[in-house]
């Protein structure tokens, strides 16, 4: 049974506005195309994993994708997956490389070979699956839960990925290929037989994983050091992605297809929510749209019908969030 879903996909969203909002010849374009493309992977690979879980009995097991907890430091930690059984929990770690890879015990790392002959080291996932392990008997202990066993896999959902392990690599039976969930999550069902949870008390804790889920929250333009400044203003053509169009007479009008619009400034909004924030005052808007005046401002506004907070000087209007959406329709 999926308890939780998957969060939606907050940094592909603010990395496909940020690669909008800058110049063509940016010296970041290239890093932040690599880091979309990486993300979309891993997007894909996720899509792979949740259908291989569709096979595991409902009744008697507890998905929740992306639960991310504040552990007793004040630290968050963050699962892929974590999978619920009376028995014993399993902690899944999702990758999506291609290749070959190599397990390499004596150093304790993955080496991939590329299909064009590249090799290059990559993150052991299976350190960073222990911590995480370790967090999590930690939260639970600290809310009285009994502690069960918890296992910890790292899935490799691409299926042409060629994975060897050198010198019988002991974490190598923790490095799996997504096709080989259900059969090992039926290894653990046969190894352990000790009853953890009761039904109501997987009820409780589902619950309270849930009440206690805080979604993060990524900063591309700190990741990559990108200033404010630097992001390109205006309203982009919804027909040829020309940037900006002009506001004459109530329409968008774009000079390069001579196509028009009515609404093209919602998906500007949508770009200034992801990259600078769900608040803006009227001159932040006139600037970010580049319209001629306050007053054009003032009618948009009106239209949109967007709550406010402050008095009339210093008046910010908030941005929902549904307005996201609508640039990818």
């Amino acid at each position: 049974m999926i308890v939780k879903t998957r969060d939606p996909d907050e940094k592909v969203l603010k990395l496909e506005a940020l690669i909008r909002r800058l110049p063509r010849h940016h010296l970041k374009l290239a890093d932040l195309k690599s880091e979309l493309a990486n993300r979309r992977s891993g997007i894909r690979g996720e899509k792979s994993i949740d259908y291989h879980l569709t096979f595991l009995p409902d009744k008697e097991y507890y998905i929740l994708h992306d639960l991310r907890l504040q552990n007793g430091l004040g630290y968050y930690f963050q699962m892929d997956t974590l999978i619920l059984s009376p028995y014993f929990m399993t902690l899944l770690e999702i990758n999506n490389y291609s290749g070959h890879i190599v397990l390499d015990h004596t150093f304790e790392q993955l080496i991939q070979f590329t299909n064009h002959g590249d090799k290059r080291v990559l993150p052991n996932p299976i350190p960073q699956l222990n911590r995480q392990e370790a967090q999590l008997k930690s939260w639970l202990a600290s809310r009285k839960f009994n502690l069960p066993p918890i296992e910890p896999l790292a899935v490799m959902s691409n299926p042409s990925a060629f994975i060897e392990s050198r010198n019988n690599t002991p974490f190598s039976q923790q490095i799996i290929h997504s096709y080989s969930i259900d059969s090992k999550i039926k290894e653990f069902q046969n190894k352990y037989h000790k009853e953890i949870f009761s039904k109501n008390t997987i009820y409780a804790l589902t619950k309270l994983f849930m009440n206690k889920h805080t979604p993060g929250s990524y900063h591309p333009l700190r990741e990559f050091q990108i200033s404010v400044r630097e992001i390109l203003k205006g309203v982009h053509c919804p027909k040829c992605s020309f940037l900006p169009m002009n506001r004459t007479h109530g329409t968008w009008t774009c000079p390069s297809c001579k196509g028009v619009s009515k609404n093209a400034h919602i998906a500007a909004l949508a770009d200034y929510i992801l990259l600078i924030g769900d608040t803006i005052t009227n001159p932040q808007m006139q600037e970010f749209l580049q319209l001629p005046n306050r007053h054009v401002v003032h009618r948009l506004l009106s239209e949109l019908k967007l709550k406010h907070e402050g008095g009339t000087r210093y008046r910010k209007y908030l941005l929902p969030y549904s307005l996201i959406p609508l640039q990818n329709k």
